[in-house]
């Protein structure tokens, strides 16, 4: 369709890094010799409308064209001369766009640049330098503004892309989002975390359509994203450090847990979160909310149940993991009959974090305890605390 005017072709992206999931684009940059007239923006809008999307039967297609001699030497921010996307799909059939400078495609070219695909022609390389490291965090910057106006229709993407700028604004790399995500919730206040969380989670599971979102989950969006838009701007000493719904924006810390064995016999494993026992913290979250006390929490008794190595249980990872895998049970019933009262956690693992959300409630399945948590433990402390609990039990339960 472009003809002699095309030089190169490229993939990449989500695509081409490994990180493709449920709802990602599949991006495309092309880059031209000359800016396209305005049949050829036509004609590449209908082609691109006609194949791409849910309509079509597959991905959404994400394709950026740039004009070869605007690209060097290097400006900021650079110039889109065609950007398709389906947000745009309407508006580019019905009026031609027309080249506009874009400080996000900074970032496309940087990731371009880095794990692109050549399609078509030569290496990127051949027509780009470099994108400078102060641009990459710049235009990480620059589209805030932007992101925070379509936070309501674009809850998931629009958090996400934050996190991302901000580990950017701070580490000078860019990270695949659910990379950013995990290195951004330590790093929030704990009321903050619910709809990061959640927004990674659909992120790796699911496609737009299909995702849901709690409303005392989704209400906690907006004041998370003003605090991330903060937090970015303090970094670039915009302004002081403070998000507007008084939370100070600070590095934070992961919360702390101790496995405490009590006296009793058969001896419980009970959960200390940040110095408070998870029976009182989960009792004060349904108190708040005015739900019927139909049972008493306690502590795991592993006298009474098989939970297996207790060392893969806490991470869901036992061979028989209850109550199934990457979930755990963290706390049971006063009676000692763990699955008469139980609560229980997903629990999301990475080589530096441990992660407690999406809590539950068997025996009440419509009680949304997603706002509370999630909970994110340093991985190796974590890990020698659970070590410790079953020293203190004087052996391993597998």
């Amino acid at each position: 369709m472009l003809g002699p005017n095309l030089r190169g072709l490229y993939a990449f992206g989500s695509a081409v890094d490994g990180g493709l999931r449920p709802a990602s684009d599949l991006d495309f940059l092309a880059v031209v010799d000359r800016s396209l007239d305005d049949g050829e923006r036509l004609d590449l809008a209908r082609a691109l409308s006609a194949i791409s999307g849910r309509r079509a039967g597959g991905r959404s297609l994400e394709v950026v064209v740039v004009v070869a001699d605007r690209l060097r030497p290097w400006t900021y921010p650079p110039t889109a001369d065609f950007l398709y996307g389906d947000w745009l799909r309407e508006q580019l059939l019905a009026t031609p766009g027309r080249p506009v400078a874009n400080a996000t495609l900074a970032i496309d070219l940087h990731q371009a640049l880095s794990t692109g695909v050549v399609l078509l022609g030569e290496p990127l390389s051949a027509h780009l330098d470099p994108v400078p490291a102060g641009d990459l965090v710049r235009a990480s910057m620059d589209g805030v503004d932007s992101l925070l106006d379509n936070l309501p229709g674009d809850t998931r993407n629009v958090l996400l892309t934050l996190a991302r700028a901000w580990h950017t604004c701070v580490t000078g790399q860019l990270a695949p989002k659910d990379v950013a995500a995990d290195w951004a919730l330590p790093r929030l206040p704990i009321q903050l975390r619910a709809p990061l969380a959640h927004a990674r989670h659909l992120y790796l599971t699911c496609t737009y359509a299909d995702e849901t979102w709690p409303n005392d989950v989704r209400d906690l969006a907006a004041p998370l994203a003003a605090y991330v838009a903060r937090a970015i701007r303090a970094e670039a000493g915009q302004q002081p450090g403070r998000d507007g719904w008084g939370f100070p924006v600070s590095l934070g810390r992961t919360d702390t847990v101790v496995f405490e064995i009590t006296a009793e016999d058969p001896a419980e494993i009970v959960p200390v979160v940040n110095g408070r026992s998870l029976i009182d913290l989960v009792a004060d979250f349904e108190k708040a909310r005015r739900w019927e006390l139909a049972g008493d929490y306690s502590g795991l008794v592993p006298a009474s149940f098989s939970f297996g190595d207790l060392t893969q249980y806490y991470l869901g990872r036992a061979a028989r993991q209850w109550p199934g895998p990457g979930r755990a049970w963290l706390l049971g019933c006063d009676c000692g009959e763990v699955g008469c009262w139980p609560l229980d956690a997903r629990i999301d693992v990475t080589d530096d974090l441990v992660l407690w959300q999406d809590f539950h409630q068997p025996h009440r399945a419509a009680r949304d305890y997603r706002s509370f948590g999630p909970l994110v433990f340093d991985r190796s402390e974590y890990d020698r605390a659970v070590a410790d609990a079953v020293a203190a039990l004087g052996a391993d339960r597998s």
